[in-house]
């Protein structure tokens, strides 16, 4: 196919300019009406005398499912962000050393923090003093054993009053089975 044909402008364009030729993403229809995502790649591998690109290798490879799946999962997402973001129970997750990763809008709320002054080991410092040996020790212990654990501490409020709270938690596992 010449690179004339109409389909091959863009990359006409590119090759002008580089040998390497990545495409973004782009949709084609089918000949049954449908219509799928490709990912073109290619590399010059002849030019004339003035620099034009004379041929390009090249493939395009269907992406669809993949960008379907994708999709799902920015969903899914989204899905779980706004359940957890619903409601007023403080909702957060860490990573497997125990960092705190991630905090609803409810905890952040509590906290009077910003979700990057409560990541990692942020959350820490709002645990009173006294709690701190003990929620430390949980913390690590679930994380360790991967089971689930629950603890009554005080932690500072957004207008520095210390309350109780119970934290429930259960060990997070990828599609593997692998502990999160």
């Amino acid at each position: 196919t010449a690179l004339t044909d109409e389909c091959f402008i863009p990359f006409r364009d590119l090759a002008r300019t580089t040998d390497d030729l990545v495409f973004p993403d782009y949709r084609r229809s089918t000949a049954d009406g449908g219509w799928r995502w490709l990912r073109a790649v290619g590399k010059v591998i002849a030019r004339d005398a003035a620099g034009n690109p004379l041929r390009v290798l090249g493939v395009a490879v269907d992406v669809t499912d993949r960008r379907r799946d994708e999709a799902t999962i920015r969903e899914s997402e989204q899905r779980y962000r706004t359940i957890a973001n619903s409601g007023p129970a403080l909702i957060w997750t860490t990573d497997r050393e125990g960092r705190n990763d991630f905090c609803n809008e409810a905890a952040l709320a509590f906290a009077g923090q910003s979700l990057e002054q409560v990541t990692g080991a942020g959350w820490f410092r709002l645990v009173h003093p006294d709690d701190v040996a003990q929620f430390t020790n949980l913390a690590t212990g679930e994380v360790a054993s991967q089971t689930r654990t629950s603890i009554e501490f005080r932690a500072r409020r957004a207008d520095g009053e210390y309350r109780w709270l119970r934290s429930d938690a259960a060990p997070r596992y990828d599609s593997n089975g692998s502990y999160l």
